[in-house]
């Protein structure tokens, strides 16, 4: 077995071929040299194996809290809009066309990714399978030309995982932002509301309480005028200041 070249090779060329100079041993030799080779490419691999597993569980963690942070900020924000409906459709379908391609954006960029490694695991999987395979053969050449033909699959599994690149948050400021701004229209509508039913109080009560008034001084003024024309033929002298006593009561104020 020629180590330089990782080939099995005949004696001769050992001596005057191709490998003459070259690092040889026997085939036992290059077989158990080979074999731990596997066997730390195979741990490296299960390492790597791991490694995709737990970062595709956190990305599927944050699908998921992602999706229920839009969906309760669609909540939210569809509870202050209910009261709002007829006035603001326009402004509310805006709001949650935001929301969905904030969502997109956010999901869009998880999904790229979460393709991506399970598409690594996939590839660990049949390198595992085919690897496991190939370390139980008893046989010398017949692994030695096995791992010879799967070499760069091996080297490539067995490369360093790269963890994935940071992926993108939703924009927490947005959403509060929309929310605020909801909450804001809400308050708004709410203390219109409340304006616009005690002005209806106060015009029901001043209403009222000007229709029993008007009554009450139209009796209290005939009764007064009766008086005061007898008051004229009998004490002419004090008609002014009798007057200025009548004009009091029929000079209705209403708060």
């Amino acid at each position: 077995y020629c180590r330089d070249d990782g080939v099995c090779v005949c004696t001769l060329c050992t001596l005057i071929g191709r490998h003459r100079g070259h690092r040889c041993g026997s085939i036992g030799e290059g077989e158990r040299e080979l074999r731990g080779q596997l066997y730390r490419h195979l741990k490296t691999i299960e390492r790597n194996s791991a490694s995709v597993q737990a970062a595709l569980g956190d990305l599927h963690t944050q699908k998921l809290n992602t999706q229920s942070l839009i969906t309760e900020t669609k909540r939210e924000v569809k509870e202050k809009y209910d009261e709002l409906r007829k006035h603001i459709e326009n402004e509310e379908r805006d709001v949650f066309l935001c929301l969905d391609k904030e969502q997109n954006r956010v999901i869009a960029a998880i999904d790229i990714q979460i393709c991506k490694l399970e598409k690594e695991i996939k590839f660990f999987e049949m390198c595992l399978v085919n690897f496991n395979d190939l370390s139980q053969k008893t046989e010398k050449l017949s692994f030695i030309q096995g791992f010879s033909s799967m070499i760069t699959r091996i080297k490539n599994a067995s490369a360093p995982f790269k963890s994935p690149q940071p992926h993108p948050c939703l924009d927490k400021i947005k959403l509060d932002r929309i929310k605020n701004h909801t909450q804001k229209n809400y308050e708004l509508v709410s203390q219109v509301k409340k304006d616009r039913d005690r002005l209806i109080s106060l015009c029901k009560w001043q209403c009222m309480t000007a229709n029993g008034s008007e009554c009450k001084a139209t009796v209290f003024a005939t009764k007064e005028s009766s008086r005061n024309e007898e008051d004229r033929s009998v004490h002419h002298h004090s008609a002014p200041s009798r007057k200025r006593s009548l004009l009091v009561p029929v000079t209705l104020s209403f708060p």
